[in-house]
Formats: structure tokens, C-alpha cells, sequence
């Protein structure tokens, strides 16, 4: 399909080359840290740091949070993972620092979980430094700092990540139980492996030597109880054998692991492209952001009847029209030639050039220029076999002040054309440019199927928003936040993590259905174009 043949006409269509890769750390092997390339470094031999400008360093290390060294031009220290700080006139720099062998840089994801005690809904770290969790549901952050514990509110699967040192695990917790033996499994201290099952399908089948029971992996829920076999939906399961006190926690069901996954490398990119297209509004067709007013002249309409007062200090008018296809369009404006306007239309199969619409709009238009779009089963059919389909609110704010806004209420969007389509479904999003930095508000959420897709996405900023602002360069680079992107056709996922303070990169998990991942680093200017 040739999309950028049709972008003149279908707005959402973008389709980039990726950009080459800085690093891939697959799952099972240590994350690669990337220190950003910065002049403003100091000199580093051995384990001696030089501060090489002007200014007031101060050297702290990341696992224990202990200040080791401060103002002095030279600092010597063991080996350790630190955090280097320059603070000078009009500002200040950060930088990441690696000295030597860092034990705990070498632990790969799995040697991680194991650094993690469990017990009953409280995880214990043994590792210093900045931990992150975040239900594994729909990622929302649960603890978020240097302390060394996290109690989490109920069972369930939770995401522990470790900043400091690039780590990234999946934890159990739940059901009363706990290992407290700091293997990080958070499970039933029942033995664990694999159960004599067979999986048909979407049936898990068991022999005749106990009592079983089949529960979900996110929120310990039981789908089956007894009886020799259980039909469940595509997914991974925990199984087990009261009886024998034995228990499978990875039981996966219908998923080929030959099978490309639906979130993946290979598409990853694009994803968060498209996401990032849907909260900016660059997503949608102009017929949804540039309507406004109804212009009965362009429009070819003929008043049929008309209420109200006729002059322009009228409060309001009503005028219904007729179309050139012999429906209708009524447009009823409230202060009209006013800076503060508003327009209730309604169309009845109204042909209008080439576009076909039916539905109801509401435009508002505010002294500052501020708009708000309400569109209630709103359709525009247009020329070959083009359809867009509006049910929600988009609200615009221009520039004033060096602030403008782009907000979406609860909008369903749906456009399709020969070439493709694109559906966004209970959009609730808030941007925000101020001074040059665009902020993305804290849990905008939506889901949406791509042009280049099949199925429908979950999209979730997370609970610390997201955060765009020039780099060095003066080019737009992510630079705080993460944005989740999750199938719920195979619980494949990813995880953009800008919180890499002092790179020019930003991190991306991509989970498969089968609990594996792998870590890819992109640079943090990726998604510029995309603001430009």
C-alpha cells in the first residue's frame, strides 16, 4: 500500500524509515548503559575524576545516594556507578559515570528478580538506588523512588525496574502468600514446574491426579475450577494441582512462539510514531480540525427558513438549508459576527461538494481564538469510498502567551480509504506547549489501529506525563516521561522510558506474549518531526 500517494487526503497515514538502532540488549543479556557524548564531561583516569571547567561539581553515587565529593577540581573514588553534576552560572549539566567493575551492572534481568524478596504484597530490594513499579495491568506506577521497600495495593503482576543500573523484571505478588527468601518470584511457596498438561487450542487438559485449578497471571482471577480440562481465552495462565501442592505460573496458551508478536522490533517505532501523531492531533483528517462556522455561501446551500433576529446584534439565529442532494442542513449561531461565537449544526444527509454528512456538530470559538469541537455520530463520506466517522470533543488552543493546548474528550475517530484506515477509540489526551517544551498530561490513554495494523493498541502515558523539549542542538528530543503501547490481542507490549537523565537516548522494553523482552535505545530526537 502506497501511502504517501494518498497523504494529501488521509492525514493519519506517516510512514518513516526506521532509524538505525543504537543498541539491542535481548532479554537474558545486561542492558548496554549509554552515556550521552557531552563537552562538559570531566576528564576520568582510572579512578581518578578531573574537573575540567568552570564551576561547582558535585559526585554522587547512584546505589548508595551518598555525596562523595563536592567543589575540589579532583576526585578520587572506588569503583561504582555515579551521578556527576555541574552547576554554574545561568544553569547546570548531569552526567552518568561508570568506574570499573559495577557488580551490580552485570546482573543480566533474571539474576535482577532474584535481588528482589517477596512477602505477602511487600517487595524488598537489595540493590541501591531508584526503583520504579508499575502494574503490569495498565502500567500505572505504584512506587517510584530510592526507598527500599514497595507495598502494592492488591495481587497481581507489577513491573520493577531499577534506573540506576538498566534493569527491568516482572514480580508476583499475591493471595496471602509469600516467599520471603529473596528469590523475587513473589509466588506460592508450593514447588513450581511443569505440570502434566496438555494445551489443545484454547484448552488446557490434565490427568486424573488432583484437583486443579486455572487463574490469570495479572490479577490471580480463576477461570476454572476441577474437572479434567479448562477452555480459556488467548493469554498465559497460572495452573494448579491442589492436591499435590505443585503449580505452573507460565502456562501460555495459543501463542506460537515462531509467531511475530504483535507488539515487536519490527513495528515498535511506528507505533509510538503513530501515538505520538494521535496526541498532537497530526492523526486526524482536516475535515475533523479545521471545521467550524458553516459558510452557506461556499457551500452552495439555499435557505429554506430562518428564526431569530436577522442583524448582526442579534443574540442568536436559526437557518435550516437545503442541500444540493435535496437533504438538509440547520445551523443555529449564537452571537453571530462576535470574537465569542458558537455554531450548533446538524446534518440530514447533506451534500456538501463531494462530502456526504450526517450528524451533529457543535463549534465553539472563544475571544482568544481558543476552540472546542463537540461531534455527536458525526459522518462525512467523501469521494472514493472515503469515510470519517466523529463521536467526542477535540478542543485547540493557539499559541498565546507561548502556551497552546490540543485536548481530546473522550473522542471515537474512525477514517478509511481504498489504501487504509485509521480508528482511535475513547481518546482522552491533554498537550501542552509552553516556552518550547510540550508536555503530554500524566495518564492520557487511548486505543487505536494503525493503517499498518489488524488489531487495536492500548496506549497510556504514564503517571509523570511526558515531556519534549530541544536538546543541545536546538532539535526536539524526548526527554522525560514513559508511553506504554500494549496488544490486547496477545498481551505483547512496549514501555518508552525517557527517564534516562544526562543521555540523548530514551529506552524502549518490547515484551512478547511468552514473558520475554528485550531492551532496544533509540535516540531521544526520533520523534521530532512529528512536533516540527
Amino acid at each position: 500500500m502506497d501511502i504517501n500517494a494518498c497523504s494529501t487526503c488521509l492525514h493519519c497515514f506517516f510512514k518513516r524509515p526506521l532509524i538505525q538502532l543504537i543498541a539491542i540488549a535481548i532479554v537474558s543479556l545486561a542492558i548496554t548503559p549509554v552515556v550521552s557524548a557531552n563537552n562538559l564531561r570531566p576528564t576520568i583516569t582510572g579512578n581518578t575524576i578531573v574537573w575540567d571547567h568552570e564551576g561547582w561539581w558535585q559526585l554522587e553515587n547512584l546505589l548508595t545516594r551518598e555525596i562523595v565529593c563536592e567543589s575540589s577540581s579532583v576526585c578520587t573514588v572506588p569503583d561504582g556507578l555515579y551521578w556527576a553534576s555541574l552547576f554554574y552560572d545561568g544553569g547546570g549539566r548531569g552526567t552518568r559515570i561508570e568506574l570499573g567493575n559495577v557488580p551490580e551492572l552485570q546482573l543480566t534481568d533474571e539474576e535482577f528478580r532474584d535481588t528482589i524478596s517477596v512477602s505477602e504484597l511487600t517487595m524488598t530490594f537489595s540493590v541501591g538506588g531508584w526503583h520504579q513499579v508499575q502494574s503490569t495491568r495498565d502500567y500505572s506506577q505504584i512506587c517510584s523512588g530510592l526507598e527500599s521497600t514497595c507495598t502494592v495495593p492488591e495481587a497481581g503482576t507489577y513491573l520493577v525496574s531499577h534506573h540506576d543500573i538498566g534493569r527491568r523484571t516482572t514480580v508476583d505478588l499475591g493471595n496471602g502468600n509469600g516467599n520471603g527468601n529473596g528469590n523475587g518470584n513473589g509466588n506460592s511457596p508450593t514447588p513450581t514446574g511443569n505440570l502434566p498438561l496438555t494445551i489443545d487450542g484454547l484448552t488446557i487438559s490434565w490427568p486424573n491426579d488432583g484437583w486443579y485449578q486455572v487463574q490469570t497471571t495479572d490479577d490471580y482471577r480463576t477461570v476454572c475450577e476441577g474437572g479434567s480440562s479448562c477452555t480459556v481465552e488467548p493469554g498465559v495462565y497460572i495452573v494448579i494441582n491442589h492436591t499435590t501442592k505443585h503449580r505452573d505460573n507460565n502456562v501460555v496458551v495459543s501463542f506460537d512462539s515462531t509467531d511475530t508478536p504483535e507488539v515487536s522490533i519490527d513495528n515498535a517505532e511506528a507505533l509510538i510514531s503513530q501515538a505520538l501523531e494521535v496526541i498532537n492531533g497530526r492523526a486526524y483528517d482536516e475535515r475533523a480540525t479545521s471545521i467550524g462556522a458553516l459558510d452557506a455561501k461556499q457551500a452552495g446551500l439555499t435557505e429554506i427558513s430562518r428564526t431569530g433576529a436577522a442583524g448582526l446584534d442579534a443574540s442568536w439565529f436559526e437557518v435550516t438549508y437545503s442541500c444540493s442532494n435535496g437533504g438538509t442542513a440547520t445551523e443555529r449561531v449564537q452571537n453571530p459576527g462576535a470574537r465569542v461565537t458558537r455554531s450548533v449544526q446538524n446534518y440530514q444527509l447533506c451534500l456538501i461538494g463531494s462530502d456526504l454528512i450526517n450528524g451533529d456538530f457543535d463549534y465553539y470559538r472563544g475571544e482568544n481564538g481558543e476552540e472546542f469541537r463537540q461531534f455527536e455520530n458525526y459522518q462525512v463520506r467523501f469521494a472514493n469510498n472515503g469515510l470519517m466517522e466523529l463521536h467526542g470533543r477535540i478542543d485547540s488552543r493557539p499559541e498565546l502567551s507561548s502556551a497552546a493546548a490540543y485536548t481530546l474528550g473522550n473522542l471515537d475517530y474512525h477514517f478509511s480509504y481504498p489504501e487504509g484506515r485509521l480508528t482511535v477509540t475513547e481518546a482522552d489526551t491533554y498537550l501542552e506547549t509552553f516556552s518550547g517544551v510540550t508536555s503530554i498530561r500524566d495518564n492520557s490513554r487511548f486505543s487505536m489501529t494503525p493503517p499498518t495494523e489488524s488489531a487495536a493498541f492500548e496506549v497510556r502515558v504514564g503517571e509523570s506525563g511526558l515531556k519534549l523539549m530541544p536538546g543541545d542542538t536546538g532539535i526536539l528530543e524526548i526527554a522525560s516521561g514513559t508511553i506504554s503501547i500494549k496488544s490486547p490481542l496477545d498481551g505483547s507490549f512496549l514501555i518508552l522510558n525517557a527517564d534516562n537523565w544526562g543521555t540523548s537516548t530514551v529506552d524502549v522494553w518490547i515484551q512478547a506474549p511468552d514473558g520475554s523482552g528485550y531492551t532496544v535505545i533509540y535516540p531521544s530526537h526520533t520523534w521530532q518531526a512529528i512536533f516540527d
